[in-house]
């Protein structure tokens, strides 16, 4: 078992910063499906789980 646990809806941003994004699911590999806006529409993309840490709505990082 992982030691990251994400749960859809959760909002996480990548380590090295960029757009809050949303977790849509986890895959079946333990990657993390995750979706965000940007100015072309809807992106998805899966992220490993330590690449990204949990974020308030606001795109602060959360205390954990």
């Amino acid at each position: 078992m992982s030691i990251y646990e994400y749960k859809t809806g959760d909002a996480v941003q990548l380590m090295t910063g960029g757009p809050t994004m949303t977790i849509d699911y986890k895959t079946k590999s333990g990657c993390y499906n995750c979706k965000w806006h940007d100015e072309q529409g809807l992106k998805e993309k899966e992220f490993s789980p330590e690449l990204f840490h949990i974020v308030d709505r606001t795109g602060k990082r959360s205390a954990q």
